[in-house]
C-alpha cells in the first residue's frame, strides 16, 4: 500500500488534535498583542509517491482579528490535509496587506515573536543547551534527533532589532535560521521527508510527527531583547555582533568587493525610523522598471536606495527587497555577463546610499505619539500610513486619513455629531471655583490638521525634485472630514468614568481605557480600586448601605425621604453612564449654608474624585440650554444646576431628563448639535420651585437645619473629605448595594414574585434597578418626594384655581373661550367673577392692554385639557358658530 493510501485511510490517526497546536498558537498570539500584521501558516511539501513538489498552501490570519486562535489552527488542520504536505509557521507577523498566498520576505515582515535555533545531527543536538545563551523555553523534535528550540520575546520587536542576534547566534551555533522571515515547523504535524533527504540522510518515507518536547509555559515571562543581547555578550563577547556569520572582517571586506569601509564598521541594521513603511509589491516593481531610467540605471537604483532608506528600510531589508527583483530594469545594472546578479556590487552601492548625506525632510518620528491619551510608552505602534496627495481622488484621500487616524490609536471619538478629544481641563465647580480633570475638548478644524498630521504621512508630488515629499495635512482633507457626519468610522464615546461602573448587562467595568461594548472611557488618574465583589449578598449589601447613611449622617435630613434621595444620588452618579435615563435629583433648604451644595460634591466626589461640575441658570432657557450642552459635551459625569433661583422647568430640562439623546443649541454655533444626556443631573437652590412637567422627573431632598445661622453651625464630620479620603470604599459599598438587589431580582423573577414597586414612568430602567435597591434594604421611597414637589408646583395651583373658580361661576356649563373671558352671564355672582378674573389673568394676561388674551386663554386650555385637579378638569365640548366649546368635567372616582 502506498504511503498516500495509508495516510487516507488512518487520517484521524495521522493528524494529532489540536490541543499541541494550540500551545505554540497561543503563546505567540500572547507575546503579539494587539500589534497590527498577519501570521502566515505555510504547507508545502512533495507528493509522497512521485516526488512532485505540491503547490505551496499560504494562509494569513490577521492579528487583530478577534477569532484569531481559531482562524489559526484552522489554518493548521486546512494546511495538512494534503498528503506530503509539511505545516510551518514563521515566529514573526507580517505586514497586513501582504499579497494574498505570498509566504513574505525579510522586507514583509513586521514584528518578531520568537528566537528561534535549529540543531540538526550534524551540529550534535545533544549540545544545544550549552550552545545555547540562554535557556529555551519550548523544544520541538522535528524528527529523531533534530530539535528547534523556542525562546519568546517579552513583547514584539521590530526585525531589524532582532536581525542581528538571529545572525550572530547562527554563526555560533552553525545553524542557517539567521533571516526573520524563516519559517518553522509546527509540532503536533507529520513531517514528510523530502526525496533528497530519504537519498542524503536514509530517512524512511514514513513521515513522523513534530514532538512538543518542552512546552512553552503560557504565563512565563518572555525575554527582552536587551537581556538576549547580555547573555550573547557574556558567553561570546562584544564582538559577536560583528563577526557577520562567522566570517572575520578582512574576510567580510573581499566577500563584498572591497567597499570603502570595512564591514565591520558599517551597521547593516540601521534606520532613522523605529518602523518603516513597506513598500507593496506593485511600488518596487514601478521603482525599479521605471523606463526614464533605461540610460542610466545607476541613478535609477540609487533614486530607489534613498526612498527606502527615507521609509526606514535597513539596509540589510533594502539588499533583500532588491536580490528578489532580479529581472527589472534597474537591477540589470548589476548583473555580470551571464546575467546573474551580484549581490557584491548590491551591497557596495547600498552602502554608499546609507553613508551618503541625506538633506531630505522627514516628518518627526515622534510626531504620531502626541494624541494617544495614557500611551504605553513600551508600546510599539503600526507603521504610519503613506497618504499621497492627488488631484481628483479626494474621497479616498479622506478614508485614507481616517483609516490612519485609527491604525495610530489616535484618541478622538464621536459624541452624538461631534468629534472630541481627551484632555486635562479645567472644569468649574460651585460659588465659581474650579477644580481639574479629564473632559472632553471639541476637536476643531485647526486642530484636527495637526492630527492627522501626526496620524500619517502625506505626500505630495514635487515637480523640480520629481519625487514625492512630505507635507502636513491639507486643510481640504480636515474640513470634508468634519462634514462626514453619520459617516465616520471613529470610535463612538458615551462618556468618561473615573470609577468602575455596571455595565448595562450587570457586568463590572474596573479596565482602564476605551470599553468597546459601551462605548465609555475609564480613566481611574492616579487611584486604585478595591476588587468589587461579583455575587455580594444582602448582608454585604446592608453593611455597604450603613457605609453609605454614615458618611451623609451629619446632614439634617427633613424627612427619611430626603435621605432616600440623597443615597439614590449616590447611587445614580455612580452608574449612570449605563442608564438610559434618570431623574432629576435636587438639594433644597429654607436658608442658605444648610449644605446643599456639600451634598452634591460629596455625591459627585465618590463617582468622579472631585467636585460637581457646575453651571448656573440663565437668564433665560436658552442661555442655560447653551451652558448644559457644553458641559454635555465635555463628559462631565454629573452636573450641577447651583443656587437656582428660577423655577426650574421648561422644554429643554424635561427633555434632557428623558430623552438619551437630544439637540441643543451650542455657544459659537448657528446650529443644534446632538449630545448624550447620559449625566446625573443635581440642582440647588433655597426653598426651589419646581413646576410643570418637571415635578415628575424631580426627587427633591429637603435639609434643614432648623437654626437661624445654619452656615455656622458644626458638623460631627466632614462628608466631602471623608469621601475623598475613603473613596475606594463608597465605590465599592455603591456597586455592592446594586450588584446584590441585581442577583435578588434575577431570583425574584425566576421566582414570578413582584417588584418593590411600580417603575416609574420614563425611568423604568433606573426604577428596578436603583429605586428598589432602596427600598429593598429597607430605605423610604425617594419618589415619594414627587408628590409634595406637585402640591407645591405654582403652575399646578394656577391650574386648581382656574377650575375652581371656573367651575363656581358656570358649573359644567359648556362655554367659548370669549365667554369665558368677559364672563358677561352670571353677574350676579360677583365674588365668583372676581375670583375667575384673577385666575384667568394669571395664566393668560395680554402683553399689552392689561385685560385677558383670548388667544393666550385658548392656548392654555388646549395645553392643560384633560389635566385632572382635586377631582375636575377641562374638556372640549362640540362647538358653537365655529368656535370651540370648553366645559369643567368631574372625574369619576376623584
Amino acid at each position: 500500500m502506498s504511503i498516500t493510501s495509508r495516510f487516507s485511510e488512518n487520517r484521524g490517526h495521522w493528524l494529532l488534535d489540536r490541543l499541541i497546536w494550540g500551545r505554540l498558537i497561543d503563546r505567540l498570539i500572547q507575546v503579539a498583542g494587539i500589534c497590527d500584521g498577519k501570521f502566515v501558516i505555510a504547507g508545502l511539501g512533495e507528493k509522497p509517491d512521485t516526488g512532485e513538489s505540491l503547490v505551496p498552501e499560504i494562509i494569513h490570519v490577521k492579528n487583530r482579528s478577534r477569532e484569531k486562535r481559531e482562524e489559526l489552527l484552522a489554518a493548521i488542520a486546512q494546511v495538512i490535509q494534503r498528503p506530503g504536505a509539511n505545516a510551518y509557521i514563521a515566529p514573526a507577523l507580517f505586514r497586513p496587506d501582504l499579497p494574498v498566498g505570498s509566504k513574505g520576505c525579510v522586507s514583509d515582515v513586521r514584528w518578531m515573536l520568537a528566537v528561534v535555533s535549529d540543531f540538526d545531527r550534524k551540529q550534535d543536538p545533544a549540545t544545544r543547551h550549552e550552545r545555547l545563551p540562554l535557556e529555551s523555553q519550548a523544544e520541538v523534535e522535528t524528527s529523531p534527533g533534530n530539535f528547534q528550540t523556542w525562546t519568546f520575546l517579552d513583547r514584539p520587536y521590530r526585525p531589524h532589532k532582532v536581525g542581528p542576534i538571529l545572525r550572530a547566534l547562527a554563526a555560533k551555533t552553525g545553524d542557517d535560521c539567521k533571516s526573520v522571515e524563516h519559517l518553522f515547523r509546527i509540532p503536533g504535524c507529520l513531517n514528510w521527508p523530502s526525496r533528497r533527504k530519504q537519498a542524503k540522510l536514509g530517512r524512511s518515507p514514513i513521515p513522523v510527527r513534530a514532538k512538543l518536547r518542552v512546552e512553552p509555559g503560557h504565563r512565563e515571562p518572555g525575554v527582552t531583547l536587551e537581556d538576549f543581547k547580555a547573555a550573547m555578550t557574556a558567553k561570546w563577547g562584544a564582538a559577536v555582533f560583528t563577526e557577520k556569520g562567522g566570517k572575520s572582517d578582512a574576510d567580510a571586506e573581499t566577500s563584498h568587493g572591497g567597499t570603502s569601509g570595512r564591514e565591520g564598521e558599517f551597521d547593516w541594521d540601521q534606520s532613522d525610523k523605529d518602523e518603516w513603511n513597506a513598500f507593496d509589491e506593485g511600488t518596487i516593481i514601478t521603482h525599479l522598471s521605471d523606463m526614464k531610467y533605461e540610460g542610466d540605471r545607476s541613478r535609477g537604483a540609487f533614486r530607489f536606495m534613498k526612498l527606502a532608506k527615507r521609509r526606514g528600510y535597513t539596509p540589510e531589508q533594502l539588499v533583500a527587497v532588491m536580490m528578489a527583483h532580479p529581472a527589472t530594469l534597474i537591477m540589470a545594472h548589476y548583473g555580470d555577463a551571464d546575467g546573474a546578479i551580484s549581490e557584491v556590487r548590491v551591497r557596495a552601492d547600498v552602502i554608499r546610499a546609507y553613508t551618503k548625506k541625506d538633506e531630505t525632510p522627514r516628518p518627526s518620528a515622534n510626531a504620531e505619539h502626541v494624541f494617544r491619551w495614557a500611551a504605553d510608552e513600551a508600546r510599539e505602534w503600526p507603521l504610519r500610513r503613506e497618504i499621497k496627495l492627488v488631484g481628483g481622488d479626494l474621497v479616498r484621500n479622506v478614508d485614507d486619513a481616517e483609516a490612519a487616524m485609527i491604525e495610530q490609536g489616535t484618541d478622538i471619538f464621536q459624541r452624538g455629531d461631534i468629534i472630541v478629544r481627551l484632555a486635562h481641563a479645567a472644569i468649574p465647580t460651585r460659588n465659581n471655583g474650579t477644580t481639574t480633570g479629564t473632559r472632553f475638548v471639541e476637536v476643531t478644524q485647526a486642530a484636527l490638521v495637526e492630527h492627522m498630521t501626526a496620524a500619517a504621512i502625506f505626500m505630495k508630488w514635487n515637480a523640480s525634485a520629481k519625487d514625492w515629499k512630505p507635507v502636513n495635512c491639507p486643510v481640504e482633507i480636515a474640513q470634508p472630514y468634519l462634514a462626514r457626519r453619520g459617516r465616520r468610522n471613529l470610535r463612538h464615546s458615551a462618556g468618561l468614568i473615573n470609577a468602575p461602573t455596571l455595565r448595562p448587562d450587570g457586568s463590572v467595568l474596573d479596565t482602564p481605557g476605551y470599553d468597546e461594548g459601551t462605548g465609555l472611557y475609564f480613566d481611574p488618574g492616579e487611584m486604585t480600586f478595591p476588587p468589587i465583589p461579583l455575587q455580594p449578598s444582602r448582608r454585604h449589601a446592608e453593611a455597604a448601605l450603613a457605609d453609605l447613611r454614615k458618611l451623609i449622617s451629619t446632614f439634617p435630613f427633613a424627612t427619611r425621604e430626603s435621605r432616600a434621595v440623597a443615597l439614590s444620588a449616590i447611587l445614580t452618579a455612580m452608574v449612570r453612564r449605563s442608564l438610559p435615563t434618570a431623574p432629576m435629583h435636587a438639594f433644597t433648604a429654607p436658608m442658605a449654608g444648610s449644605g446643599k451644595g456639600l451634598l452634591a460634591d460629596t455625591a459627585a466626589m465618590i463617582a468622579t474624585g472631585r467636585r460637581v461640575s457646575a453651571i448656573t441658570q440663565g437668564r433665560n432657557e436658552e442661555e442655560t440650554e447653551k451652558r448644559l450642552a457644553a458641559a454635555f459635551i465635555a463628559g462631565d459625569v454629573a452636573i450641577l444646576l447651583d443656587n437656582c433661583t428660577l423655577p426650574i422647568e421648561g422644554d429643554t430640562l424635561c427633555a434632557i431628563m428623558t430623552a438619551e439623546q437630544v439637540k441643543l443649541r451650542v455657544l459659537g454655533h448657528s446650529e443644534l448639535r446632538e449630545v448624550s444626556t447620559n449625566a446625573a443631573m443635581f440642582a440647588t437652590g433655597n426653598n426651589l420651585i419646581i413646576q410643570g412637567d418637571m415635578t415628575r422627573r424631580t426627587l427633591v431632598c429637603t435639609i434643614d437645619p432648623q437654626v437661624e445661622n445654619p452656615e455656622t453651625r458644626k458638623f460631627e464630620n466632614n462628608p466631602l473629605e471623608d469621601a475623598g479620603r475613603d473613596r475606594g470604599r463608597y465605590v465599592v459599598a455603591a456597586l455592592t448595594i446594586l450588584l446584590a438587589y441585581r442577583g435578588y431580582r434575577s431570583a425574584n423573577d425566576a421566582a414570578g414574585r413582584p417588584e418593590p414597586s411600580v417603575p416609574l414612568g420614563s425611568f423604568e430602567v433606573w426604577s428596578t434597578s436603583i429605586r428598589d435597591a432602596l427600598i429593598w434594604l429597607g430605605e423610604a421611597d425617594p419618589c415619594a418626594t414627587m408628590e409634595a414637589t406637585r402640591a407645591n408646583d405654582p403652575k399646578r395651583e394656577q391650574l386648581a384655581a382656574v377650575i375652581h373658580h371656573w367651575h363656581a361661576m358656570f358649573g359644567e356649563s359648556r362655554v367659548t373661550v370669549s365667554r369665558l373671558a368677559t364672563a358677561k352671564e352670571g353677574l350676579g355672582k360677583i365674588e365668583a367673577r372676581e375670583g375667575l378674573e384673577g385666575a384667568l389673568l394669571a395664566v393668560a394676561a395680554g402683553a399689552q392692554q392689561g385685560g385677558i388674551d383670548h388667544r393666550r386663554l385658548g392656548s392654555y386650555l388646549s395645553k392643560n385639557e384633560k389635566a385632572v385637579v382635586r377631582g375636575h378638569r377641562i374638556v372640549k365640548d362640540g362647538f358653537l358658530n365655529g368656535y370651540q366649546l370648553w366645559r369643567i368635567e368631574r372625574v369619576k372616582g376623584e
